[in-house]
């Protein structure tokens, strides 16, 4: 049965859908390749005055990550602020981090961060990858370098996303304005990558482009 059907039998038997019924719907669209219809379960319930928890919202959040469509995860994330809604857990963290990375957005990324370390919550690799994507679209590569030696700090293992932003963070525009040297941060790119093959972790296209940038 598709979610819109469920929700009009739900009204049709005089039952009020609330947060739960929402989140079900939302991730029942999300989960049939229908994001734009898990939006619009998502307002419909906004406008419902339906209370929401972070569970409606995360749901809608994994469509758009896994659609790439950071610019709608972006302006979900500022309604998410404005109602109140925090996000909810490590996985939402990460995501909403995904979102400020393709946007540029490092102050409010690191604050995120912050945050998320302050209420106990460990970041994982995914977490670190999407802080150092906010910091090199930033234009802070040194940030993201630190950030990569954090993880390891840490004991994650580094995966290809994470050595791809090592190698961006040595090739960017900042960093050869920053050294004055831009084939010495080309050396420490293709230095990235020797490590990267020898802790047995394969290049793929992005990592060979961002050597080529």
């Amino acid at each position: 049965m598709q979610a819109a059907d469920v929700l009009r039998r739900m009204r049709e038997g005089g039952v009020t859908p609330d947060a739960i019924s929402y989140a079900a719907i939302v991730q029942a669209h999300v989960n049939g390749g229908s994001v734009d219809g898990a939006r619009a379960a998502l307002d419909e319930a906004v406008e419902s005055g339906t209370r929401l928890d972070a569970a409606v919202f995360n749901a809608l959040l994994g469509g758009y990550a896994s659609e790439l469509r950071w610019s709608d995860a972006s302006e979900l994330v500022r309604a998410m602020a404005a109602r109140g809604v925090p996000p909810d857990g490590v996985q939402a963290f990460s995501m909403v981090l995904s979102a400020y990375a393709h946007g540029g957005r490092i102050d409010e990324a690191i604050a995120l961060l912050r945050r998320m370390q302050t209420e106990g919550l460990a970041p994982n690799g995914y977490t670190f990858s999407a802080m150092m994507e906010a910091c090199v679209n930033g234009g802070q590569p040194e940030t993201a370098r630190a950030v990569f030696d954090q993880m390891e700090e840490q004991g994650i293992a580094p995966d290809a996303a994470s050595y791809t932003l090592l190698v961006r963070a040595h090739t960017s525009p900042q960093t050869a304005r920053a050294d004055h040297l831009a084939e010495f941060d080309i050396r420490a790119a293709r230095e990235v990558l020797v490590r990267m093959i020898a802790s047995g972790v394969p290049p793929n296209v992005a990592t060979y482009n961002a050597l080529l940038a």
